[in-house]
């Protein structure tokens, strides 16, 4: 199998080096479909469903505590406040 390679950027100075080949227009979720079985994707979809909930999370506590540094209040209310 011969593949050619492209220099991608996006601009932004960030430059990256992808495989090509004619033709080939399935994307991410298309070869990850082919390649592995409908469980183990499941298995993914719900690890990165956990991890970006617990990271949403995290994200939240902080920004409340940042501003309950500032404010005074208690960061709980804000928690409250952005969940709204």
């Amino acid at each position: 199998m011969d593949r050619t390679y492209y220099l991608a950027s996006d601009g932004r100075g960030a430059n990256d080096v992808r495989p090509h080949r004619q033709g080939d227009r399935q994307g991410l979720a298309g070869n990850f479909k082919q390649r592995f079985p409908k469980w183990l994707l499941m298995a993914f979809v719900i690890a990165l469903l956990v991890a970006n909930t617990i990271n949403i999370g995290a994200d939240l506590a902080g920004m409340a505590d940042a501003t309950a540094m500032l404010s005074g209040i208690n960061s709980r209310w804000f928690v409250l406040f952005s969940l709204s």
